[in-house]
């Protein structure tokens, strides 16, 4: 929460368009966001240099616990 508040104040972000949801982290201080009018889930990036520092990353909750399943199997089969 103190990391995103920092990004508030240096970024201004635009929370009644986004209505986010801190669910955790990608790392390095990015934060994983779910916006919940779209259910989207967002990376507020670290130290970004654009005016927008949110990207998506999945269209959804399920869609991110996906991607994390495929990235673990991978990551196990290549260490056969």
């Amino acid at each position: 929460m103190e990391a995103y508040h920092e990004y508030n104040r240096e970024y201004d972000l635009p929370e009644e368009d986004l209505n986010p949801f801190l669910i955790g982290s990608f790392g390095e201080r990015s934060i994983a966001v779910l916006e919940q009018n779209s259910g989207k889930v967002l990376m507020l990036i670290h130290n970004y240099a654009g005016d927008h520092p949110f990207q998506e990353v999945a269209p959804h909750f399920n869609g991110l616990m996906e991607v994390l399943a495929e990235s673990a199997i991978w990551v196990q089969e290549q260490m056969k």
